[in-house]
């Protein structure tokens, strides 16, 4: 069941990444970190991301047409059915996402994200078919500019770096259950859509 806490024991040991700053010294507030697992035949990513003050997310949906506000942007380079691809899934706080992708066919990943106090949450599932077993993954988190405060970026592994990888053999099984909340008529800071993913999450197999 989705449900964008990132509290379900298995989460807890699933790999932890944690995001960085290309800017000398710490920047506030920090980036927080990533969970990579892999739940049957979806690849499972998680981003537990501190925030002091009020998000900024406008864009809600699938497939926005993205403003300046927070995400976080996981980018993945594969190569699979004889080409090269670069495959982008980005989320808001409000659970808006979206993913880049040149492939039409099969499922497609699944989003959400959820607010609570000092942090916000994302939990994605990507279907392990629209991947290839090896590839590259690198992650962004994108903070959008506030009144004093310009715009920050942390990345793992590094700055334009990227991570190889090897994910084990697809196990088939249901696809992670999404039940998203709604979202108030009119809010004066918006909240966001709860979102998560509790299964059974195995770590993730091989190099990150």
């Amino acid at each position: 069941v989705i449900d964008g806490t990132l509290s379900e024991p298995l989460w807890q040991s699933a790999r932890t990444l944690p995001l960085q700053s290309p800017m000398l010294g710490a920047p506030f507030p920090a980036g927080g970190e990533l969970r990579v697992a892999v739940c049957g035949a979806w690849l499972c990513l998680g981003a537990r991301l501190p925030e002091p003050g009020p998000v900024v997310a406008i864009s809600q949906g699938r497939n926005p047409a993205w403003l300046s506000e927070d995400q976080v942007v996981w980018t993945l380079r594969v190569h699979t059915d004889g080409d090269n691809r670069v495959l982008r899934l980005a989320v808001n706080p409000l659970g808006a996402w979206s993913w880049d992708s040149p492939s039409a066919v099969g499922r497609r990943p699944r989003a959400a994200a959820r607010v609570g106090p000092g942090e916000w949450t994302v939990e994605a599932a990507i279907p392990l078919e629209q991947l290839a077993r090896i590839g590259f993954l690198g992650c962004e988190r994108v903070r959008a500019p506030r009144p004093g405060a310009p715009e920050l970026r942390w990345s793992w592994p590094a700055w334009n770096g990227r991570a190889s990888f090897e994910l084990p053999k697809a196990v088939s099984g249901s696809a992670p259950l999404f039940r998203p909340g709604s979202l108030p008529s009119a809010p004066a800071e918006p909240r966001p859509t709860p979102a998560g993913l509790a299964a059974q999450i195995a770590s993730l197999s091989g190099r990150v």
